[in-house]
């Protein structure tokens, strides 16, 4: 029994559940559900995941191959101003990197 004021001295490279460095580690047993990291997601989910992501991978080069020869045909269309047609492509470019700078950090995660 320990007294009130007594302190207990934690060892925390003997804890199992730490690891080398002391840090908190997750421990699953084998054979458990999800013991993988390649069993999070079903395996629809997976496709929906690989559809999507192969989706919007091929959206950038195909809006440059469209959007940018038809600009003319827009500008003429919409009978609007090339200053307008210009901050068009601007939007649309720092969309399209902003896009990068956003997902690229979180598809690492």
């Amino acid at each position: 029994m320990s007294k009130k004021g007594d302190t207990e001295a934690l060892d925390v490279d003997s804890s199992p559940d730490r690891d080398a460095d002391g840090d908190a580690a997750i421990v699953i047993p084998p054979g458990a559900v999800g013991s993988s990291i390649y069993d999070l997601h079903s395996n629809v989910q997976r496709y929906i995941i690989l559809a999507a992501t192969a989706f919007v991978s091929i959206i950038v080069p195909f809006s440059d191959t469209v959007y940018l020869p038809a600009l003319k045909a827009i500008r003429d269309d919409l009978k609007t101003s090339q200053e307008l047609i210009a901050a068009s492509v601007s939007i649309y470019m720092f969309t399209a990197g902003l896009a990068s700078l956003i997902w690229g950090p979180a598809s690492d995660r």
